[in-house]
């Protein structure tokens, strides 16, 4: 059985002899009125300044000492000497059945908060590749033709162990500005400086936001499992699922990276090689060298 420990500051007190051991949150739950709490002999005229945090108690802490302390009594005149622990049932003020009515209607504010997320999200665009050089100053610059830009936010890459490019989160003025610029750099090269570079623009998401608010009718609610517990499989699974996937995603990211790799250095080799074309050309045109091959050939050479 899972038990919970409070401890000496909970407690109320600083005595190394007080223990309070009270049943898991789980049992509480499922009793919805009663819970146990094993005291030593030894801490229970202490109980009296004793404060439990998450729930409210009856008999009132008094009671428990004063319940201790003829507990204690039995017990020493029934072996004689020596000390045991002793239990006590005790009523449970729960303040879950609030907790779940106030999940069930949440705030108003919250829900507005939430809704102008969403609006900020629809006036969001995402940019992906982006140079590690670039700056907030030259994003700006860029997207200046399309509308205004409100904020720019980049991403960093926390996961990944990898020299990925850079991403950003664009927000603008308006849904319309977002939709413009995702159009145009579908269609067209992302002009930055006077130069065409290799950026991907697309509607921005909820999960790219850090900061994003929670959903106002969950909650999410964290347990601890055993292993006989029959979730304690399926959270395994969920953890393996979880290392397959990224394990995959790692792959994927590190194989488009050689590839990029590879046509790099081809298209580096293909214009080094259109350079040296060139620069042969303009060598005989320099020194002459076309003009007599066109004489001795009889070819007529212009200069056009």
């Amino acid at each position: 059985m899972t038990r919970h420990f409070f401890d000496r500051a909970s407690a109320g007190h600083k005595s190394t002899e007080a223990n309070y051991l009270i049943e898991s949150r789980t049992q509480i739950e499922r009793s919805k009125k009663y819970f146990w709490i094993y005291v030593s002999p030894a801490s229970s005229p202490r109980l009296g300044h004793a404060k439990f945090p998450h729930f409210s108690v009856s008999p009132p802490a008094t009671s428990i000492a004063a319940g201790a302390a003829a507990s204690e009594r039995r017990s020493a005149g029934q072996r004689g000497s020596g000390s045991s622990s002793f239990c006590l049932r005790l009523r449970v003020y729960s303040p879950h059945r609030a907790l779940r009515a106030n999940m069930a209607a949440p705030p108003e504010d919250a829900r507005n908060a939430y809704n102008e997320f969403l609006e900020k999200v629809k006036r969001t665009i995402f940019l992906d590749n982006l140079s590690p050089q670039v700056t907030e100053a030259v994003v700006k610059k860029a997207l200046g033709q399309f509308g205004n830009v409100v904020k720019f936010e980049s991403i960093p890459n926390l996961t990944i162990p990898y020299p990925i490019p850079q991403a950003a989160l664009v927000e603008m003025e308006n849904e319309k500005q977002a939709k413009g610029i995702v159009a145009e750099l579908t269609s067209y090269p992302f002009m930055m400086s006077g130069m065409p570079r290799p950026v991907r623009a697309k509607p921005a998401k909820i999960e790219m936001f850090a900061d994003r608010p929670a959903l106002p009718d969950r909650k999410i609610q964290v347990r601890c499992v055993e292993t006989s517990d029959p979730d304690f499989n399926v959270a395994n699974e969920l953890k393996l699922l979880y290392k397959r996937q990224n394990a995959n995603h790692l792959a994927m990211v590190k194989h488009l990276l050689d590839e990029e790799e590879k046509i790099h250095k081809k298209q580096e080799e293909t214009l080094q090689g259109n350079y040296k074309k060139y620069e042969q050309i303009e060598k005989l045109m320099v020194e002459g060298t076309s003009a007599r091959l066109a004489r001795q050939y009889g070819l007529r050479l212009d200069d056009d």
